[in-house]
């Protein structure tokens, strides 16, 4: 099957990757209040959204000139040019038979990313002790002395070293296909 037939969603799951990493960082953020080890977990997730970040970048650089428009795309998960045909068929044109690993590894990434938010639900109780008008970080920090939470550290880590893993293949897949377009300019060029 030609490269161009396989239009795959890949873009609109590159702009919704982008956006459940941000709320989850952001409940992570707010939740960090709780304990030192909820603070470890959010530092290394962050880390790892931050390379996630940058792979996409490099990414869509791949298949767009206009640097501006890769940063508003990265910034804004919702962008319309998420939903762009013409960009789908760029990305699809240039992975080739990648294409359906670039996909799976997106998809990888945003199960773990699920997992993380579906850990984070031991902290639903703190809405509970929420008084009207206040910041949830406020909450955490008021009740956290008096209320238990059951975190498991260790799901999280493993969560955390899941995605370093797709964020490294990620990056290895790009890579490879940053140095296959070099090469053919090359022979283009000559």
């Amino acid at each position: 099957m030609d490269p161009v037939s396989l239009v795959l969603g890949i873009v609109p799951l590159l702009g919704g990757a982008l956006k459940v990493y941000k709320s989850t960082y952001s409940k992570l953020k707010t939740f960090r209040h709780y304990s030192r080890e909820v603070d470890r977990v959010r530092k290394h997730f962050d880390r790892q959204r931050q390379f996630f970040l940058n792979e996409i970048h490099l990414v869509l650089r791949l298949v767009l000139d206009d640097e501006a428009l890769v940063q508003d795309m990265i910034d804004d998960g919702v962008h319309k040019k998420w939903k762009s045909l013409s960009l789908e068929t760029a990305m699809v044109d240039c992975f080739g038979n990648n294409s359906q690993s670039l996909k799976e590894i997106i998809e990888d990434i945003g199960t773990i990313i699920d997992n993380v938010q579906k850990g984070l639900e031991c902290f639903s109780c703190l809405d509970e002790e929420r008084l009207q008008g206040e910041r949830l970080k406020d909450t955490v920090k008021r009740v956290r002395d008096r209320m238990k939470i059951s975190f498991d550290k260790s799901k999280f880590e493993k969560w955390t070293a899941e995605l370093r893993d797709a964020n490294n293949d990620l990056k290895l897949l790009r890579e490879q296909m940053d140095s296959s377009s070099r090469r053919n300019l090359a022979t283009r060029s000559s």
